[in-house]
């Protein structure tokens, strides 16, 4: 059973573009902008790189090789030190702004 028909097929696929098309834009803005909302830009792929983890559940479930395993572990590391430097800066920003007595 086919999600749309196919004569929507170039409707659909405009409407894909334009959402990917703004999300990416709104992220590129989040970053530009700095702050707390690139941290969470920033978050978000680390959180990407640690779902590759998903990869060892699956092997161990096949007790076989699954494809993607041996690239996982790199993407899992760098999504983990992702996180752990986003989280230390979210601290730091909310020591920074306590200091200056802004509301947090």
């Amino acid at each position: 059973m086919d999600c749309f028909p196919e004569n929507w097929a170039d409707q659909a696929s405009v409407l894909l573009i334009t959402v990917v098309f703004a999300g990416v834009s709104l992220m590129f803005y989040a970053l530009i902008r700095g702050g707390t909302t690139a941290l969470i830009v920033i978050a978000l792929f680390g959180v990407l790189g640690v779902g590759e983890a998903h990869h060892w559940i699956e092997a161990i479930q096949k007790r076989a090789y699954d494809p993607g395993l041996i690239t996982s572990f790199a993407y899992v590391w760098v999504g983990v030190m992702i996180e752990i430097e986003v989280g230390r800066e979210l601290v730091a920003h909310r020591r920074q702004r306590r200091a200056l007595g802004v509301a947090a």
